[in-house]
């Protein structure tokens, strides 16, 4: 008797965990720029939607590319609510005579940001252990942004603005493998940009960046191998 064994292709395949993933990310964020979200009147946290991919180098490194959108408002600094906005969109230090102006203590910045960047991760436990399941991430980056600012008075549009923005910035991240697919990860970071964000006359506080806080959810691509 000769016995034949057929072997089902399906159920000898692998799965095996890809280099690619994917995930989506939300959080919150706070703004500096020419108005801040650490106001005068009060703190307006933004918040923040994305979705990235990556690319798994080794154990150690590995390559990112996202795309966020953050909304934010943002009010006056303390030393500069007793300036004024005049129609113009000029900066002065009293109300025009005769001329339509607003005071900045009055005002409020309303920015809609979208974010495209590309990330270097390095993950610091890696280069101890590479079979641990936390990971502890430091990722510089680059990034191109693209505001649009409205600036309001008492919920009236006094000006507008739209912006394109580069920008460079650092993140840091702890992740934990909830399973060989899916990966959980905290984040903290800043990016500096170019330009303001709030369609204000840029006489002081020049500086730009954005704070990110993001909890990110990743899934990792699995592939069939015979």
């Amino acid at each position: 008797m000769v016995l034949v064994t057929v072997i089902n292709p399906i159920h000898s395949q692998q799965k095996q965990t890809s280099p690619l993933y994917l995930g989506i990310s939300g959080g919150g964020a706070f703004g500096r720029s020419t108005f801040v979200s650490f106001a005068m009147d009060k703190t307006h946290p933004a918040t923040s939607f994305g979705l990235l991919g990556g690319y798994i180098i080794n154990k150690v490194f590995s390559a990112e590319a996202s795309i966020d959108r953050t909304h934010m408002t943002l009010g006056t600094y303390d030393c500069c609510r007793n300036l004024w906005l005049g129609a113009d969109g000029n900066r002065y230090f009293a109300p025009l005579s005769g001329a339509l102006s607003y005071k900045y203590s009055d005002l409020t910045a309303t920015s809609n940001l979208l974010k495209v960047g590309a990330r270097f991760t390095i993950d610091l436990i890696g280069l101890k252990n590479a079979d641990s399941k936390w990971s502890a991430l430091v990722s510089p980056g680059i990034y191109g942004i693209h505001s649009h600012a409205d600036v309001n008075a008492s919920g009236t549009e006094v000006r507008t603005a739209s912006t394109l923005h580069f920008g460079t910035g650092l993140n840091l991240g702890v992740g934990y493998c909830l399973s060989q697919e899916v990966t959980l990860r905290l984040s903290t970071g800043i990016d500096y940009l170019t330009g303001a964000i709030d369609a204000l006359p840029r006489e002081e506080h020049k500086t730009s960046y954005i704070l990110n806080n993001a909890l990110q959810l990743i899934v990792h691509l699995q592939r069939h191998e015979k």
